[in-house]
């Protein structure tokens, strides 16, 4: 009984459902994931990421990029965002040009954003050297997709 209701959730699509069937699917799952993290807040999380996978594929989103990258440490004593989206943006078409099958934009700017909070101390404070870092991470022999999400 419970399995057909999401089974006939996914099968019909919300997306072909009216504004107020989606208001009200939205706000039910709303209510259920926060009852099971309170319940159990390891398994809410793990799955929630699982969903946001089977969603997303493993891949930041402009959500997702932004809170990490706002909580990231960096070598120079601040915190937070070293290159905002638009200028990891622009890097990205500037110096890696067309299609990516391995990241997206967002991996880009969470990745650009770590090699300079990680190895400011060492390298300074050159862009192109940054710049080059995250080319090298995401076109390297390993380069899976996802790799920046894993």
């Amino acid at each position: 009984m419970k399995k057909n209701i999401i089974k006939d959730l996914v099968n019909k699509g919300i997306g072909s459902m009216d504004q107020k069937k989606r208001e009200d699917t939205l706000e039910f799952f709303e209510e259920l994931y926060s009852r099971v993290n309170e319940i159990d807040p390891h398994w809410a999380v793990k799955n929630h990421l699982k969903a946001y996978e089977i969603i997303h594929g493993p891949h930041f989103n402009e959500e997702y990029a932004d809170l990490v990258i706002s909580n990231m440490e960096n070598v120079d004593g601040t915190k937070g965002i070293h290159y905002s989206l638009s200028q990891a943006k622009e890097l990205l078409e500037r110096y890696s040009p067309g299609v990516h099958s391995n990241f997206n934009v967002y991996d880009w700017w969470v990745i650009l954003n770590m090699q300079r909070s990680d190895y400011y101390g060492v390298l300074g404070s050159k862009d192109e050297i940054y710049i080059a870092l995250t080319q090298a991470y995401f076109n390297g022999p390993d380069e899976a997709n996802g790799k920046a999400w894993y």
